[in-house]
C-alpha cells in the first residue's frame, strides 16, 4: 500500500481549494471502481506495470476530460488531486465516505437472447467504458448507486425502437440487479456511442427520472459531449461516429425548425409500440427517434452554457430523489444549479430556466391526446443538377395519441400546398402534389423553383409548405435557394427564414435590405443577406464546430442605416445552424369578451406552449369540459382525448364561471397568412387573427387545383353555402348557466368566435386567412337568383334569448336532392336550447326545391316543457307567397295560411315538436 497525501502538484504550485467533483479511475485489471471525491483519485496497481505510470495515466485522463469539456479555463494550471490512493489486490488501502458507488460490468452467461456476446464484442464494450469513464465522471459525477451492472445480449428480444434508440436500461433485471439490454450492432461505432448512452442511464440508476425528457435527455446530451471530447476507444471511424450522432442523438442543426408540439409525451416510445416491429416500406415507425434527438439537443444547450450543470444538478438531486417526477421542483433545482454556476439570475439562451423550458416542446411531459402531425424538413445538397434550386425532403409523421401515452400510427392522404414569399401558390412536379401516408409516415421531395429569377444575385426566398391531413396541418418554412443550388452547389452552413421582415425584396425598394447577423464568441460577426424572407451564409471554420452561445440579430438596412429588429440567443455546436425566426413571435391573445360562464364555441389566435388544455384554461382536470367535433366519428372528442389548443381550431368549452379578460399566451401566427385544414364534412374552425375577417379575404384550396375565393369555392361545390356560429341558450335552471345553445348562420369570421364550416370536396379543403386584407364582408352564395324563385325563413323564438331559423324555397333548375351551392346542411346540434332543422337529406338549414307542389318537414328541438315559443316567417328572396303556402303544427293538428305578418305560438309539452310547410307554385 502507498498513500500519497497532501497537495501533489505536477509542474505547478498549489492552487486554492475548488469544489469537489466526484470521480473514480477505471482500471482494466479488475474491472472495478470505487467512488471517491476528485480530491482522492484511486489507482489500481497493475500486475505488470509501474504504479507511478498508472497514477500518471489516471490523473492525466481525468484532467484531459475536464479540459475537453470546457471545465478548465485557458491558462489554468494543471493540479493533481490532493491525495492519490493506490489499490493493491483489489482492496482499497484508503477509505472515504462514498456519495455514490462504482459500477462493475458483468456479462452473464445465462439470460441472453440469443446468447452471450462474442469475446470481441464484449471487449469492445469494456474498452468503451474504460475510455469514456473519466469524461462520464466529470459530466455526471459518480453513479447514484454502485455495484454490479449486468450487460445482456438481447439482440433477439429487444424491440426495434429500443434498438434504434440505443439500447435499454433496466433498474432491475428481475433479480434485484440493474441491467443493460443491448443489441449487436453491425458497426462498432454504433455500438460504442449507444453503449455510452446506456451507461449514463445506469449512472442515474434507481434515481432515474420518471420522464424520458429528463432521463434520456440528460443521457443523450452527455453522450454527445463525451463523443465530442473524443473519450472513445481507438480504432473507430470518426465519420461513422459522427453519422451515428447526427442520426440518433443530435438535432442541433435544425432544432429551431423541429421544435413542434407533437413532440410532447411522457414516454418517447409509446408503450403499445415498444414491442411492435417497425413498419415496412420506409416508415419511421413514429416520432420516437426525433424525440430522443430533440431532447438530447435541448439539454446539450444547457451544458453548452453551464458545462458542470449535470454533475452539480445531480449532486443536489441525489439528496432528495422523491422529486424525480415533480417538474416544478426539478425546474426550481435547475435554476438554482444555473445560479450556483453562473451567478444569481442566470439564464439559458437569454431566458430563465422555467421560461426556456416551457418553450421546448420535447420537454413537455404531459400526455396530450388526439391526432397530430409533425414535419421534418431536410435540405438536399448533393446530386443537384439542371433546374434544382430549392430541393427539400419533407417527412410527415401522422399519429394519434391515446391514454397512457400510447400511439396509433395513422394513414391518409395529404395534398401539400407550396407558397412563395408573397404567398402566391407554386406548383411543383406532379409527384410532389400528393403525399400518401402509411404506417404514420409520408414524404415528398419537391424542387422549389427559382420564382424570382436569379440575375446578378441569387433571389433566394422564404417558401412556405403547408401539409394538411384530415383536420391537422403542419407548416414548414424553408429558405429556397439559400442552402445550395445546381448553379451554386457550395453548401451554406448558416441559413433560415424570417417572418415579419423580408429584407431585400425582388422588385422592391432598392434602398431597403436586411441581414441576419451571427455573432460567435471570439469571432468576427457573419452577415447573411436577407432576401425575400430567407438568408444564407458560410460561417468559416472553426465557427460552429464547438459548443458556444451565439447571438443572432435581424437587422433592417435602409439607405445604409442599420436598425436591429430582433435579437435571439441560441446555443449551437456541430457544423450547421438553421433558424426559423419570427418577429414578435409570441404574446398574449385576448379573447374578445373573455370566457363566459357555461357553454360557448370559441378558439384562440395563439398556440400555448402547454399542450394540456386544463392548464391553459386554469381549471382542475376533473372540471375541464372541452369538446371538438370529430367528423370521421360523427361525434365530439372530449378532453382529455384532445390535442392542445391551436390557432384555426374551434372548441366547445364550458366554464364554471365567467373569466373576463381571458387570454392565452403562446406562439402567434405572425404577419403571414395562416392556413386551416378542413376534412370532408363539418369542421369547427376559427379566425386565427385578433381582427374580424370577412370571407372576401379568404382563399380556398382543394388538392392540386388553383386557389379560389370563398364564394367561388361555394359555387364549385368545395364548401357548403353557409357557416354557423353557436349562440348559448337560456340559463339552465339548475346550474344557472347556459348549458346548451343554437347553431345560427353567420357570414364572416369574428375574432375568437368559432364557426362550423362544411367541406364538400371528398379530399377536404384548406382555407387560408390573410391578415393584410380587411374588406367588407360579402354574403356567401352561388351568384344571381333566377326570376320567379323565392326563399323564406321560418324563425322560432322562446325563453327570451333563444332564437333559431331555417330557410326553404323554390328555384328554377333546382332538384329534390341536395343542390350544391344552393342548399345547406345543418352542423351537429349541441342540444339544450332551441334548434330548428329541416328533416330532408339529413338535417338541413336551407332546402330549395323545384317549382311545383313541395313540402318541408321542420323540427324544433331543445324545447322546455311549459315554455311558450313563437314562430314567424320572413322574406329572404322574392315573394314568399307563390300561390299558396301553408303551415301545419303536426302535434296540435292545426293548419294556417302563411302571410308576411303570420305568427304562431304554442306551449311546449315535449322536448321537440314537428311542423310541415307546404307550397304550391
Amino acid at each position: 500500500m502507498l498513500v500519497l497525501a497532501a497537495a501533489l502538484v505536477i509542474g505547478a504550485a498549489p492552487a486554492p481549494t475548488v469544489r469537489q467533483d466526484y470521480h473514480s479511475a477505471w482500471t482494466l485489471d479488475f474491472g472495478t471502481t470505487q467512488a471517491t471525491p476528485s480530491a482522492v483519485t484511486q489507482v489500481l496497481k497493475p500486475k505488470a506495470a509501474d504504479y507511478y505510470e498508472a497514477l500518471d495515466q489516471s490523473v492525466s485522463a481525468y484532467w484531459q476530460a475536464r479540459r475537453d469539456l470546457g471545465l478548465v479555463q485557458p491558462g489554468e494550471r494543471f493540479i493533481a488531486p490532493r491525495a492519490v490512493v493506490v489499490r493493491s489486490s483489489g482492496s482499497s488501502s484508503y477509505s472515504v465516505r462514498s456519495q455514490g458507488g462504482a459500477l462493475t460490468l458483468e456479462f452473464p452467461a445465462e439470460g441472453n437472447d440469443p446468447g452471450p456476446f462474442t469475446p470481441e464484442y464484449r471487449q469492445l464494450l469494456i474498452d468503451t467504458f474504460a475510455a469514456a469513464k473519466p469524461t462520464m465522471d466529470v459530466l455526471f459525477g459518480q453513479p447514484f448507486q454502485g455495484g454490479t451492472l449486468r450487460v445482456y445480449n438481447m439482440d433477439n428480444a429487444i424491440g426495434d425502437r429500443d434498438a434504434v434508440a440505443g439500447g435499454l436500461y433496466l433498474t432491475d433485471d428481475g433479480s434485484g440487479v440493474p441491467a443493460i439490454w443491448f443489441p449487436v450492432y453491425l458497426a462498432n461505432e454504433t455500438a460504442v456511442v449507444n453503449f455510452i448512452h446506456c451507461l449514463f442511464l445506469a449512472y442515474l440508476g434507481p434515481a432515474i427520472f420518471d420522464y424520458d425528457a429528463w432521463a434520456e435527455g440528460f443521457a443523450r446530451a452527455a453522450t454527445m459531449r463525451t463523443v465530442l471530447a473524443g473519450a472513445l476507444p481507438s480504432g473507430l471511424d470518426p465519420d461513422i461516429v459522427q453519422s451515428v450522432i447526427l442520426n440518433s442523438y443530435d438535432s442541433s442543426g435544425h432544432y429551431s425548425w423541429h421544435n413542434q408540439p407533437a413532440l410532447a409525451n411522457s414516454s418517447f416510445i409509446a408503450p403499445n409500440l415498444r414491442p411492435i416491429p417497425l413498419p415496412v416500406g420506409g416508415s419511421l415507425g413514429g416520432l420516437f427517434l426525433m424525440r430522443y434527438r430533440m431532447a438530447g439537443t435541448a439539454w446539450a444547450k444547457v451544458i453548452t452554457e453551464y458545462p458542470a450543470f449535470f454533475s452539480t444538478f445531480l449532486a443536489s438531486y441525489y439528496q432528495d430523489t422523491s422529486i424525480r417526477g415533480n417538474i416544478p421542483a426539478l425546474s426550481t433545482l435547475a435554476q438554482s444549479t444555473m445560479n450556483s454556476l453562473g451567478g444569481p439570475g442566470s439564464t439559458i439562451e437569454g431566458r430563465t430556466f422555467a421560461s426556456w423550458y416551457r418553450r421546448q416542446y420535447v420537454l413537455d411531459v404531459k400526455v396530450a391526446r388526439g391526432r397530430k402531425t409533425f414535419v421534418e424538413s431536410i435540405p438536399i445538397t448533393v446530386g443537384l443538377g439542371g433546374e434544382d434550386f430549392g430541393v427539400f425532403a419533407f417527412w410527415l409523421s401522422y399519429f394519434e395519441t391515446l391514454s397512457g401515452g400510447n400511439e396509433t400510427l395513422l394513414q391518409g392522404t395529404s395534398y401539400p400546398i407550396y407558397w412563395d414569399a408573397t404567398f402566391a401558390r407554386m406548383f411543383t412536379s406532379g409527384q410532389d402534389d400528393r403525399m400518401d401516408i402509411a404506417g404514420g409516415f409520408g414524404s415528398v421531395t419537391p424542387n422549389l423553383p427559382d420564382v424570382f429569377g436569379s440575375g446578378a444575385v441569387t433571389q433566394w426566398y422564404k417558401a412556405i409548405v403547408d401539409i394538411p391531413v384530415g383536420d391537422n396541418l403542419s407548416r414548414a418554412i424553408v429558405p429556397a435557394g439559400a442552402v445550395a443550388t445546381a448553379q451554386d452547389p457550395t453548401t451554406k452552413n448558416f441559413y433560415g427564414t424570417v417572418v415579419g421582415f423580408d429584407g431585400a425584396v425582388a422588385g422592391g425598394d432598392p434602398n431597403t435590405s436586411g441581414i441576419v447577423r451571427l455573432t460567435l464568441p471570439g469571432q468576427a460577426p457573419v452577415d447573411a443577406p436577407l432576401r425575400n424572407g430567407a438568408f444564407g451564409a458560410i460561417v468559416p471554420a472553426p465557427g460552429l464546430n464547438a459548443p458556444k452561445l451565439a447571438r443572432v440579430d435581424v437587422v433592417q438596412v435602409v439607405s445604409g442605416n442599420e436598425t436591429i429588429l430582433q435579437t435571439e440567443f441560441v446555443n449551437t455546436w456541430g457544423d450547421t445552424l438553421a433558424l426559423a425566426i419570427q418577429l414578435d413571435d409570441e404574446g398574449s391573445y385576448f379573447l374578445p369578451g373573455g370566457l363566459a360562464g357555461g357553454v360557448q364555441m370559441v378558439g384562440f389566435g395563439a398556440r400555448p406552449y402547454e399542450t394540456d388544455l386544463a392548464i391553459v384554461l386554469g381549471l382542475p382536470a376533473n372540471e375541464t369540459l372541452v369538446a371538438r367535433w370529430r367528423q370521421d366519428r360523427l361525434a365530439y372528442d372530449l378532453y382529455p382525448a384532445l390535442s392542445g389548443f391551436a390557432p384555426g381550431k374551434g372548441y366547445m368549452i364550458r366554464m364554471p364561471a365567467a373569466v373576463p379578460g381571458f387570454s392565452v399566451f403562446g406562439r402567434l401566427p405572425g404577419e403571414q397568412p395562416y392556413t386551416v385544414p378542413l376534412q370532408v364534412g363539418w369542421n369547427q374552425i376559427v379566425n386565427p387573427f385578433p381582427n374580424d375577417v370577412p370571407t372576401t379575404s379568404l382563399s380556398v384550396q382543394r388538392a392540386a387545383d388553383s386557389p379560389k375565393t370563398f364564394s367561388e369555392a361555394i359555387t364549385a361545390g368545395w364548401i357548403d353555402t353557409q357557416m354557423f356560429e353557436f349562440i348559448p341558450g337560456a340559463n339552465d335552471p339548475f346550474s344557472g348557466l347556459p348549458e346548451g345553445g343554437t347553431m345560427s348562420p353567420l357570414s364572416s369570421f369574428p375574432a375568437g368566435k368559432a364557426l362550423f364550416v362544411r367541406a364538400l370536396a371528398p379530399e377536404g379543403v384548406t382555407i387560408t386567412f390573410r391578415p393584410d386584407v380587411f374588406g367588407a364582408a360579402a354574403a356567401p352564395g352561388g351568384g344571381g337568383v333566377p326570376f320567379g324563385s323565392w326563399t323564406a325563413k321560418l324563425v322560432a323564438t322562446g325563453l327570451g334569448v333563444e332564437r333559431s331559423e331555417v330557410e326553404f324555397g323554390q328555384r328554377i333548375g333546382a332538384k329534390d336532392g341536395y343542390d350544391v351551392g344552393i342548399d345547406c346542411g345543418l352542423p351537429p346540434v349541441w342540444g339544450g336550447a332551441l334548434q330548428a332543422m329541416i328533416r330532408s337529406n339529413g338535417t338541413m338549414y336551407r332546402d330549395v326545391r323545384p317549382h311545383g307542389i313541395n313540402s318541408w318537414d321542420v323540427r324544433l328541438s331543445g324545447l322546455r316543457a311549459g315554455s311558450t315559443y313563437t314562430i314567424r316567417f320572413e322574406e329572404v328572396i322574392g315573394g314568399i307567397l307563390p300561390y299558396q303556402l301553408t303551415f301545419t303544427d303536426l302535434t296540435a293538428r292545426r293548419t294556417l295560411e302563411v302571410r308576411r305578418t303570420t305568427t304562431y305560438q304554442f306551449v311546449a309539452n315535449a322536448p321537440q315538436r314537428d311542423f310541415r310547410v307546404r307550397s304550391r307554385y
